[in-house]
């Protein structure tokens, strides 16, 4: 993972305004229909996630799943106790059901993941 840091009150100390990391190095296992989606994820240090960039997949369906910018533009702002449901609070797909399941999977599971090692407990 990454640390992401922003201007803080002093300049000369920027303070730490998230994460971001490849869903592939924390979930590797986690294949589409034709292998790996590999995403970067970027999440605050509230648990929210602030973007999702689909980087390389070789989905035959990825034209209309995947690849288009309202895939992942739909995780901006979901918080990573949210469901993540295929159908529900994630838009589905007709034909691409197991590349969307699998990317949406991925973005959760990396993201519990590394909120469990990274994040304080809610209060």
């Amino acid at each position: 993972h990454f640390k992401a840091f922003k201007a803080g009150a002093n300049p000369a100390s920027p303070e730490l305004a998230g994460f971001v990391f490849w869903t592939t190095e924390l979930e590797p296992l986690e294949r589409g229909y034709d292998g790996p989606i590999k995403m970067l994820v970027g999440m605050d240090t509230s648990g929210v996630l602030t973007g999702v960039l689909v980087t390389q997949h070789h989905e035959p369906y990825g034209d209309f799943s995947v690849d288009p910018p309202r895939f992942a533009a739909q995780f901006k702002g979901k918080n990573i106790r949210d469901p993540f449901k295929v159908g529900a609070d994630v838009d589905a797909v007709s034909r691409a059901t197991i590349s969307i399941t699998s990317a949406t999977r991925a973005i959760r599971n990396s993201a519990r993941r590394m909120a469990t090692r990274l994040l304080a407990p809610p209060k």
